[in-house]
């Protein structure tokens, strides 16, 4: 969009990431997008208590970034012993790039996903085996004594909703552009010589709509009742089996 030129401080990657959180929203918080996460898994051997140091690069569609130390005891367990799966948090696993211990990567055949998050260590004959219970975590990944996991997930966003999104960002960037006056999206009609512009009304920001058609019929499409957030339904009465996922 070379007509367009943003202020100082407003970069291009601002308003996509900006969009993207609206878009989210938008859509009942349906599509998280995909990210890359890499986790250094560790439990600590004194008391009860559980680790987690990850270093989480931002996101698409929607996310952010930095410096994570969580516990997660719901995955970990107390103490300090084997266990031979992990839960990985961040949602639906979409894929397990690579996992290294003391340096070596681990072979795609020695771990299985199941339920799109509980990650599984395997022998030689396919059974269950152990993961590592700790690790070194003042040396860098990948020297001995270390193990991580990087993998992606979350939701990605269907074609029309990518393109949705593209629309809105133009639109967005228009509204900033600092070299020559744009009309908004919501103009109707304009008479030249009085210079009278129509705006349509601001009633459809309360309805879910932001007058960009390709954004509205998305949504029209997508969420259609505004939900405001993915429905769910559990029943406890039902025990859910166990589902491999690809680890590719």
């Amino acid at each position: 969009m070379s007509e367009v030129e943003l202020p100082d401080g407003i970069s291009y990657a601002d308003i996509v990431q900006s969009v993207s959180e609206r878009m989210w929203r938008l859509s009942g918080c349906r599509w998280s997008g995909a990210r890359t996460d890499t986790v250094r898994p560790h439990r600590l051997t004194e008391g009860c208590a559980c680790d987690m140091s990850m270093v989480i690069p931002a996101g698409t569609w929607s996310g952010i970034g930095g410096w994570f130390d969580r516990a997660f005891p719901e995955a970990w367990g107390c103490g300090c012993g084997s266990r031979s799966l992990y839960e990985l948090p961040g949602g639906r696993v979409i894929r397990v790039d690579e996992i290294l211990v003391d340096g070596v990567v681990l072979a795609p055949a020695k771990y299985r996903v199941f339920d799109n998050r509980t990650l599984v260590r395997l022998d030689d004959g396919g059974l269950p085996s152990s993961w590592p219970c700790c690790q070194r975590l003042t040396v860098p990944d990948g020297e001995l004594g270390t193990w991580s996991i990087r993998w992606t997930h979350g939701q990605v966003p269907p074609m029309s909703g990518k393109l949705a999104s593209y629309a809105y960002s133009i639109a967005t960037a228009k509204r900033f552009n600092t070299k020559k006056n744009t009309l908004p999206e919501r103009t109707q009609r304009v008479q030249r010589q009085d210079v009278e512009i129509t705006i349509e009304s601001d009633n459809l920001l309360n309805e879910g709509r932001t007058g960009i058609p390709e954004v509205d019929e998305f949504i029209e499409a997508y969420n259609p009742h505004r939900l405001v957030r993915r429905a769910q339904v559990f029943d406890p009465d039902t025990i859910a089996p166990a589902v491999v996922s690809s680890t590719e």
